[in-house]
Protein backbone atom coordinates (compact mmCIF):
# COMPACT_ATOMS: atom_id res chain seq x y z
CA UNK A 1 0.00 0.00 0.00
CA UNK A 2 1.27 3.44 -0.74
CA UNK A 3 1.56 5.89 1.68
CA UNK A 4 -1.40 7.82 0.00
CA UNK A 5 -3.58 4.97 0.13
CA UNK A 6 -3.07 4.11 3.99
CA UNK A 7 -4.15 7.99 4.61
CA UNK A 8 -6.87 7.94 2.41
CA UNK A 9 -7.89 4.60 4.70
CA UNK A 10 -7.31 6.24 7.58
CA UNK A 11 -8.88 9.52 6.91
CA UNK A 12 -11.90 7.12 5.96
CA UNK A 13 -11.71 5.30 9.47
CA UNK A 14 -11.88 8.73 11.19
CA UNK A 15 -14.84 9.45 9.23
CA UNK A 16 -16.76 6.65 9.67
CA UNK A 17 -16.17 6.64 13.52
CA UNK A 18 -17.10 10.38 13.37
CA UNK A 19 -20.04 9.45 11.31
CA UNK A 20 -21.13 6.41 14.14
CA UNK A 21 -20.52 8.96 17.17
CA UNK A 22 -22.54 11.38 15.52
CA UNK A 23 -25.26 8.90 15.27
CA UNK A 24 -25.62 7.90 18.43
CA UNK A 25 -25.40 11.38 19.25
CA UNK A 26 -28.37 12.19 16.83
CA UNK A 27 -29.74 9.04 18.61
CA UNK A 28 -29.51 11.13 21.91
CA UNK A 29 -30.91 13.73 20.65
CA UNK A 30 -33.86 11.91 18.19
CA UNK A 31 -34.51 9.87 22.56
CA UNK A 32 -34.20 13.63 24.01
CA UNK A 33 -36.83 14.99 21.58
CA UNK A 34 -39.04 11.88 22.38
CA UNK A 35 -38.75 12.33 25.85
CA UNK A 36 -39.63 15.91 25.99
CA UNK A 37 -43.12 15.51 23.13
CA UNK A 38 -44.38 13.14 26.09
CA UNK A 39 -43.37 15.66 28.39
CA UNK A 40 -45.38 18.39 26.63
CA UNK A 41 -48.39 16.04 26.11
CA UNK A 42 -48.75 15.67 29.97
CA UNK A 43 -48.23 19.52 30.59
CA UNK A 44 -50.78 19.53 27.92
CA UNK A 45 -53.29 17.54 29.17
CA UNK A 46 -52.70 19.00 33.29
CA UNK A 47 -53.54 22.61 31.98
CA UNK A 48 -56.54 21.36 29.66
CA UNK A 49 -57.95 19.76 33.18
CA UNK A 50 -57.27 22.87 35.06
CA UNK A 51 -59.11 24.83 31.79
CA UNK A 52 -62.33 22.65 32.52
CA UNK A 53 -61.58 22.78 36.10
CA UNK A 54 -61.56 26.56 36.13
CA UNK A 55 -64.49 26.34 33.72
CA UNK A 56 -66.67 24.44 35.93
CA UNK A 57 -65.77 26.98 38.68
CA UNK A 58 -66.59 29.52 36.51
CA UNK A 59 -70.21 28.50 35.71
CA UNK A 60 -70.81 27.89 39.66
CA UNK A 61 -69.78 31.48 40.56
CA UNK A 62 -71.95 32.56 37.91
CA UNK A 63 -74.62 30.58 39.30
CA UNK A 64 -74.13 32.01 42.44
CA UNK A 65 -74.04 35.29 41.81
CA UNK A 66 -77.61 35.07 39.68
CA UNK A 67 -78.88 33.47 42.83
CA UNK A 68 -77.50 36.35 45.33
CA UNK A 69 -79.09 38.80 42.92
CA UNK A 70 -82.31 37.05 42.94
CA UNK A 71 -82.17 36.82 46.59
CA UNK A 72 -81.15 40.56 46.35
CA UNK A 73 -84.28 41.47 44.71
CA UNK A 74 -86.10 39.79 46.55
CA UNK A 75 -85.25 41.18 49.88
CA UNK A 76 -85.77 44.86 47.99
CA UNK A 77 -89.04 43.54 47.39
CA UNK A 78 -89.73 42.97 50.71
CA UNK A 79 -88.04 46.10 52.02
CA UNK A 80 -90.89 48.31 49.49
CA UNK A 81 -93.49 45.90 51.36
CA UNK A 82 -92.37 46.93 54.87
CA UNK A 83 -91.95 50.68 53.78
CA UNK A 84 -95.63 50.23 52.47
CA UNK A 85 -96.68 48.59 55.84
CA UNK A 86 -94.92 51.09 57.81
CA UNK A 87 -96.47 54.01 55.78
CA UNK A 88 -100.00 52.38 56.35
CA UNK A 89 -98.77 52.26 60.29
CA UNK A 90 -98.13 55.67 59.90
CA UNK A 91 -100.95 56.73 58.26
CA UNK A 92 -103.23 54.94 61.45
CA UNK A 93 -101.05 56.27 63.84
CA UNK A 94 -101.81 60.08 62.69
CA UNK A 95 -105.29 59.23 62.88
CA UNK A 96 -104.78 57.94 66.49
CA UNK A 97 -102.44 60.61 67.32
CA UNK A 98 -105.12 63.30 66.18
CA UNK A 99 -107.86 61.86 69.02
CA UNK A 100 -105.43 61.75 71.53
CA UNK A 101 -104.90 65.41 70.73
CA UNK A 102 -108.43 66.39 70.84
CA UNK A 103 -108.61 63.60 74.10
CA UNK A 104 -105.95 65.41 75.80
CA UNK A 105 -107.21 69.36 75.30
CA UNK A 106 -110.66 67.91 76.27
CA UNK A 107 -108.74 66.95 79.54
CA UNK A 108 -109.28 63.17 79.29
CA UNK A 109 -105.73 62.01 78.28
CA UNK A 110 -102.82 63.39 79.26
CA UNK A 111 -100.41 65.20 76.34
CA UNK A 112 -97.87 62.95 76.46
CA UNK A 113 -99.80 60.13 75.11
CA UNK A 114 -99.59 62.77 72.03
CA UNK A 115 -96.08 63.32 72.10
CA UNK A 116 -95.47 59.78 72.20
CA UNK A 117 -97.07 59.84 69.17
CA UNK A 118 -95.42 62.30 67.42
CA UNK A 119 -91.98 61.02 68.43
CA UNK A 120 -93.21 58.01 66.33
CA UNK A 121 -94.21 59.97 63.63
CA UNK A 122 -90.99 61.58 63.08
CA UNK A 123 -88.93 58.61 62.35
CA UNK A 124 -87.53 58.03 58.96
CA UNK A 125 -89.04 54.57 57.76
CA UNK A 126 -85.85 54.09 55.66
CA UNK A 127 -83.32 54.69 58.24
CA UNK A 128 -85.27 52.02 60.57
CA UNK A 129 -85.55 50.03 57.01
CA UNK A 130 -81.79 50.42 55.95
CA UNK A 131 -80.59 49.31 59.38
CA UNK A 132 -82.50 46.36 59.97
CA UNK A 133 -81.07 45.40 56.14
CA UNK A 134 -77.47 45.83 57.41
CA UNK A 135 -78.17 44.07 60.62
CA UNK A 136 -79.36 41.12 58.49
CA UNK A 137 -76.38 41.06 56.45
CA UNK A 138 -73.93 41.66 59.76
CA UNK A 139 -76.22 38.73 61.14
CA UNK A 140 -75.73 36.27 57.66
CA UNK A 141 -71.72 37.69 57.72
CA UNK A 142 -71.21 36.43 60.84
CA UNK A 143 -72.58 33.07 60.28
CA UNK A 144 -70.73 32.19 57.56
CA UNK A 145 -67.59 33.57 59.15
CA UNK A 146 -66.75 36.21 57.15
CA UNK A 147 -65.67 38.28 60.20
CA UNK A 148 -63.28 35.47 61.44
CA UNK A 149 -59.44 36.92 61.66
CA UNK A 150 -58.52 33.76 59.39
CA UNK A 151 -60.18 35.52 56.46
CA UNK A 152 -58.67 39.36 57.09
CA UNK A 153 -55.64 38.76 54.57
CA UNK A 154 -58.60 37.20 51.86
CA UNK A 155 -60.34 39.48 49.40
CA UNK A 156 -63.27 37.49 48.91
CA UNK A 157 -64.33 33.87 50.33
CA UNK A 158 -66.39 31.11 48.07
CA UNK A 159 -70.19 30.85 49.68
CA UNK A 160 -72.29 27.81 48.52
CA UNK A 161 -75.27 29.26 46.91
CA UNK A 162 -77.43 26.94 49.05
CA UNK A 163 -75.85 29.04 52.30
CA UNK A 164 -77.78 32.30 50.69
CA UNK A 165 -80.86 30.57 49.88
CA UNK A 166 -81.37 28.82 53.16
CA UNK A 167 -80.32 32.05 54.79
CA UNK A 168 -83.20 33.76 52.60
CA UNK A 169 -85.58 31.13 53.38
CA UNK A 170 -84.94 31.54 57.34
CA UNK A 171 -85.43 35.20 57.33
CA UNK A 172 -88.90 34.67 55.03
CA UNK A 173 -90.03 32.25 58.01
CA UNK A 174 -89.06 34.37 60.50
CA UNK A 175 -91.12 37.19 58.88
CA UNK A 176 -94.43 34.45 58.76
CA UNK A 177 -93.97 33.51 62.02
CA UNK A 178 -93.93 37.31 63.45
CA UNK A 179 -97.12 38.20 61.27
CA UNK A 180 -98.76 34.98 62.94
Amino acid sequence: MNKDNKTLIDDVRVIYEKMIKLGGEMRSAAMSADERISEIQEENSKLQAEVERLRTANIDSVAVCEQALQAKAEAEQERDQLIAYQAELVRELTSCQSVLHMLAHAGEVTPVYADDAKAVLKRKSEHSLAQHDAEVIEQFARELGVFDPEYDDQEYIEVPRYTIKDYANQLRQQANEVQS
